[in-house]
């Protein structure tokens, strides 16, 4: 199906039907299929797990069912970063996303307020200190406050205050926040975003850190994992190309995306997205059936949504499409 024009659809988890007329036999399969993919035995459907295993087999089985030939559309993604940490003496920190790899020895720790170096407004935290070899360490906050009218926006960013010690001859950074609306970066991440020497936040700041002495070491590195989109095609031979897609996958067990407090717990996810899925197999079970023979059809059904669009990102810019 070349040189074609393709129209993107996308169930959502609600299907709404206007004058259309339900028989039980949709009634049916529609909650069959909401049914197994909402059980606890698939854990959520979480991207790269067992559980999105299941439901891709599932939903294979069922478009070969209604008579629709199937392929596989695996796609890689960054899963977390592996972190190894120690220092001496031991801190209340962690390393951020905008730490390299490093090895401090007995490196002196040289407080230098918010770290930030701004000549365009005659300010600077480094004047009259030399940092050359050491860890600095930085409030995340800034002079005026962190608010969107605040001078010293531009300066604000994390990655770019560590970059600025660095070339001033810092071998580390331990950032520390004493203000609400100050970043307080996340202990886990799954990109690293180095600024080129080791980053640290620390939670809990001690009283006499300052001048003191530090050992440190950080590693970091990122792991990935596959996530699969799954595709059915009805090739009318026609000109143009109906794209209909749902996302079948969900959060799992609530560790990343989720408004739930609380110990993990499976998020079964019936209303988002089995609904949808479900949707699309009754889509595809009718257009096999039906008279409408103007259009080819490609059912999609993409994983990686809830970690940001990665199933449908990579389908779109893949050679699969080819209008």
């Amino acid at each position: 199906m070349k040189n074609i024009t393709i129209y993107l659809l996308i169930i959502s988890n609600s299907l709404i039907a206007q004058n259309c007329e339900i028989n039980e036999s949709s009634i049916s399969w529609l909650k069959k299929d909401i049914e197994y993919l909402s059980d606890d035995k698939l854990e959520g459907r979480e991207t790269g797990t067992k559980g999105e295993i299941l439901a891709l087999k599932y939903l294979e089985n069922r478009f070969h069912e209604v008579g629709l030939s199937t392929n596989i559309h695996e796609f890689e993604f960054k899963s977390k970063v592996k972190v190894v940490y120690s220092s001496n003496p031991d801190l209340f920190c962690y390393p951020t996303k905008y730490s390299s790899n490093g090895n401090i020895d007995n490196a002196q720790i040289i407080d230098v307020k918010f770290g930030i170096d701004a000549n365009d407004l005659n300010y600077s935290d480094y004047t009259n200190l030399n940092v050359v070899g050491k860890v600095v360490l930085i409030n995340t906050g800034s002079p005026d406050g962190i608010h969107p009218h605040s001078k010293y926006l531009n300066y604000h960013d994390l990655k770019k205050r560590a970059e600025i010690a660095k070339e001033k001859g810092a071998v580390a950074v331990i950032y520390y926040t004493d203000d609400n609306y100050s970043e307080s970066p996340k202990e886990k991440f799954k990109t690293i975003i180095s600024s080129g020497i080791p980053v640290l936040f620390c939670f809990k700041l001690s009283q006499d850190l300052i001048n003191r002495k530090i050992s440190l070491s950080v590693s970091l590195e990122e792991s990935f994992n596959k996530g699969r989109n799954l595709i059915a095609e009805i090739n009318n031979l026609a000109q143009n190309t109906i794209v209909i897609g749902a996302h079948y996958d969900h959060l799992g067990w609530g560790e990343e995306g989720s408004l739930y407090i609380g110990s993990p717990a499976i998020h079964n996810g019936a209303d988002d997205n089995a609904s949808g899925t479900a949707a699309l197999l009754e889509l595809a079970r009718f257009y096999k059936n039906s008279d409408y023979r103007n259009y080819n059809y490609l059912f999609v059904a993409f994983s990686g949504e809830e970690k940001g669009l990665l199933g449908s990102n990579s389908y779109v810019k893949s050679n699969l499409i080819n209008p």
